[in-house]
């Protein structure tokens, strides 16, 4: 979504997911669903308001669930925000190096396929010119 009726929407439904779930799930998909609103922030053109929400909830929340730094990047992907989405994908790939292959190939990141700074994430070998994601 994109837009401010999407926007008090993610919000709505933020609040009605969180309040209807009693169990572990509600921890679980804490940091999914704020990123998700930050995520709609972002596609409306709201990049300050969507790092403010990560900015929040890592304050509100800290984390050190690698899979974070992939929703972020996500987010920032929407604004679009090349380095801010490297810098974050090579703080996860530092962490879980195993995810190269399936993250060069997330389509959530298709757009950024062909940047040279995103492609160095996933550069095979010395001086090769293959990526992952071809």
């Amino acid at each position: 979504g994109r837009g401010a009726a999407d926007i008090a929407r993610a919000w709505g439904e933020l609040q009605a997911t969180g309040a209807g779930l009693v169990d572990s799930t509600a921890d679980v998909t804490w940091w999914f669903r704020r990123t998700m609103v930050a995520a709609v922030l972002a596609r409306s053109g709201l990049r300050d308001s969507a790092y403010a929400v990560l900015r929040a909830s890592r304050a509100m929340r800290s984390t050190s669930d690698p899979n974070l730094l992939v929703q972020e990047a996500f987010v920032a992907a929407q604004l679009p925000d090349t380095s801010r989405v490297v810098e974050l994908l090579g703080a996860y790939l530092r962490r879980v190096p195993s995810a190269a292959v399936p993250l060069a190939r997330e389509p959530r990141f298709r757009a950024l396929h062909g940047s040279r700074a995103f492609d160095s994430l996933f550069t095979v070998g010395s001086g090769a010119r293959d990526s992952l994601y071809r």
